[in-house]
């Protein structure tokens, strides 16, 4: 398998996990969106697929 097949994989699974890691708490325990602990778990997970785009792509290309 080629180096960036496999880091598009990890890209692709890691930005899910990550995203809902944050994401699901909020609906599990029914948090409420603008409340504090609400917000910031949708504020840190908002971003996670650039993060990880930004981490797999500069692994995949410079490293």
């Amino acid at each position: 398998m080629r180096k960036e097949t496999r880091h598009l994989r990890i890209f692709l699974i890691g930005a899910l996990l990550r995203t809902w890691a944050f994401y699901f708490p909020i609906g599990i325990l029914q948090l409420d969106w603008f409340g504090r602990i609400g917000l910031a778990l949708f504020i840190v997970g908002g971003p996670t697929p650039s993060f990880m785009g930004l981490i797999v792509g500069f692994t995949t290309y410079i490293a």
